[in-house]
């Protein structure tokens, strides 16, 4: 992108960064997202927290756990800037596997998570007590289920 610089503070191997350090981005000189963590031959990989920053389009969110070659890899937990919380399994950048939500306005789902979406089977709970336990589509209870 044109204006950004990145600057990193950790160690190199055969030019690359690897290891603990800090990742750092600039755009039109001002600092945006920030990664504090580790690297391997010049690919966020290992654990480590990334904060999203000015120019994102998630700016304000941040994610801490597993990456892999620059991607949420692994387990690990994503906080949107607005309270929201996921803690679970990352594939592919994105929540796939088991996982948690909570949402701001108190409810919350455990289960099956695929491409970022409740999908399979798991656990509803809403504001008002109400419970689901059973199969959800497209992130909707549908199906079997009490």
């Amino acid at each position: 992108m044109k204006n950004e610089t990145v600057t990193w503070s950790g160690k190199c191997k055969k030019g690359y960064a690897s290891g603990d350090g800090i990742l750092q981005y600039h755009r039109d000189d001002k600092k945006t997202d920030y990664y504090k963590g580790q690297m391997k031959n010049g690919k966020i990989f290992g654990k480590g927290v990334y904060k999203f920053g000015l120019g994102s389009e998630s700016v304000g969110d941040k994610y801490e756990g597993d990456w892999i070659n620059n991607k949420m890899e692994g387990k690990g937990k994503y906080s949107w800037a607005n309270g929201d919380v996921y803690i679970g399994d990352f594939k592919s950048g994105k929540p796939n596997g088991k996982g948690s939500y909570k949402w701001i306005d108190d409810e919350e789902y455990t289960g099956d998570v695929v491409d970022g979406r409740p999908n399979g089977r798991g656990t509803y709970k809403w504001a008002n007590g109400d419970k689901y336990t059973g199969d959800i589509v497209n992130g909707k209870p549908h199906g079997k289920g009490i």
